[in-house]
């Protein structure tokens, strides 16, 4: 083999390296912002079953105020009544009901902070999500049109003392021209 043909296929190797690379780089791209699309919906998902449960929560915790009542009252009949016995077990329904919706209550709480704590990750994720979304399409479409994405540079204090020379000298001439105008009226 020649020379100058292992050079043409090391040439070759390199530009499908390179077009390789750039492929690489736009399925990574795509791949995070599906990976970030997954998440937000996962905690979407989320949110939905802890309002679902809420949602249980309240009706178990109506369920039991409504037995306590109830055993409330049969604990009245019953001392109305002069059976003790009777009494004592409705009193046990009344506190098995008290303390169910004692827990029921605790856990409604913890599942309205997790409502929160979601709610706000997920505002501020859909947030990075729409942006990051934008970021990919226009990577991706500047990079299928052939440009080069051109970073911003910083402005130093010295362009920004030039820039302002340069305009205060186009200023003077200006007004010079201004003043002969107005001498030779």
């Amino acid at each position: 083999m020649s020379f100058f043909k292992r050079v043409q296929q090391t040439l070759r190797a390199d530009a499908h390296g390179l077009v390789d690379a750039l492929e690489d780089e736009a399925l990574l791209l795509k791949q995070c912002l599906r990976d970030a699309e997954a998440e937000v919906q996962r905690k979407r998902a989320r949110l939905a079953q802890l309002e679902a449960d809420w949602k249980r929560l309240s009706a178990e915790r109506e369920r039991a105020q409504n037995e306590r009542e109830r055993a409330e009252h049969d604990v009245e009949l019953s001392i109305a009544e002069g059976r003790e016995d009777l009494a004592r077990y409705a009193l046990k329904q009344v506190l098995t009901q008290r303390n169910l919706s004692e827990r029921i209550a605790q856990c409604k709480t913890t599942c309205a902070e997790e409502q929160k704590q979601l709610g706000d990750a997920l505002a501020t994720q859909q947030v990075a999500l729409e942006e990051l979304r934008a970021r990919v399409q226009a990577f991706l479409c500047d990079r299928e049109s052939g440009r080069i994405e051109a970073s911003l540079l910083p402005v130093t204090e010295e362009q920004i003392e030039l820039e302002l020379m340069r305009r205060k000298s186009q200023a003077k001439p200006a007004a010079s021209r201004e003043e002969v105008a107005d001498d030779q009226k």
